[in-house]
């Protein structure tokens, strides 16, 4: 195989711009906190490694790993997007942030739960304690 042969078949290889033309805006935002994105997935990393380090942490600690894993591959991804023009790639990347939102907000949700019953639980507290009085 000459080197003009070899050429070719990477050009080939490589996918149509024009799909990526198309969401090249919308990602452009992303792509320029790309670095952002990476150092968010590894501090989450670092604070789930952290809590693993306790009893109680173990159990709870695993979610800031899954979510800085899921930033990593979502920075890794927007980098590839932009340099081989792939929209897969691109796809990839919003998928992985859109699941960390999906467990962000899960998470809020239950916190907002426990908190809910938290007050419930104090309310509780002070008006069996006031009625023994």
């Amino acid at each position: 195989m000459n080197t003009s042969d070899h050429s070719v078949s990477l050009e080939t290889s490589l996918p149509s711009s024009d799909t990526f033309d198309t969401v090249s805006p919308i990602l452009k935002p992303l792509y320029a906190a790309k670095g952002w994105i990476m150092l968010l997935g590894i501090l989450n990393i670092i604070v789930g490694a952290i809590q693993c380090l306790s009893c109680i942490g173990i159990i709870i600690g695993w979610l800031p790993i899954w979510l800085g894993i899921l930033f990593v591959k979502a920075s890794k991804s927007l980098d590839t997007a932009y340099s081989l023009r792939d929209p897969q790639s691109a796809k990839s990347a919003l998928d992985n942030i859109a699941t960390t939102f999906k467990i962000y907000g899960v998470l809020l949700i239950i916190s907002l739960a426990l908190f809910v019953l938290y007050i419930i639980g104090v309310i509780l507290f002070l008006l069996i304690r006031a009625a023994q009085d």
